[in-house]
């Protein structure tokens, strides 16, 4: 089986190295950018199972702007999107209404995130005779 790969989408560099060495401890590979344009560069020649992503661009806590997932899906193609944020609960959007595979909030359990990443790759595709296919 392939080792899945993770775009980890987050402004702050502490946070996204914390959350790439606690991925990267379950054996997925990380990718890390900081903004949108670097987002455009990587997935130019790469291609990533799963994309993990802050809600970029917001200013205010619980005031959920989803402008920035139009041009963020524009550059991820079909890869389900986590979003991972300080600007949002799962009181205050629903991930399915704007096309995302989970919400998780910040702080977040470890336990949490872990299980929306595995559901969300499980739900992407699966491994017929070691070639991904999509449903």
């Amino acid at each position: 089986m392939a080792t899945k790969t993770i775009l980890l989408i987050d402004p702050d560099h502490d946070v996204a190295a914390s959350v790439a060495t606690i991925l990267e401890a379950e054996g997925y590979r990380v990718t890390i950018a900081q903004s949108l344009q670097k987002v455009e560069e990587l997935t130019s020649a790469s291609r990533f199972d799963l994309v993990i992503t802050e809600a970029l661009g917001q200013r205010q806590t619980f005031n959920f702007d989803p402008s920035f997932l139009t041009p963020l899906k524009s550059a991820i193609g079909s890869a389900p999107i986590i979003l991972l944020s300080t600007y949002v609960t799962t009181d205050t959007i629903r991930p399915a209404d704007h096309g995302l595979a989970a919400v998780v909030p910040k702080p977040f359990e470890l336990d949490e995130l872990l299980d929306k990443v595995s559901r969300a790759l499980q739900a992407d595709g699966h491994e017929v005779n070691g070639t991904r296919q999509r449903r």
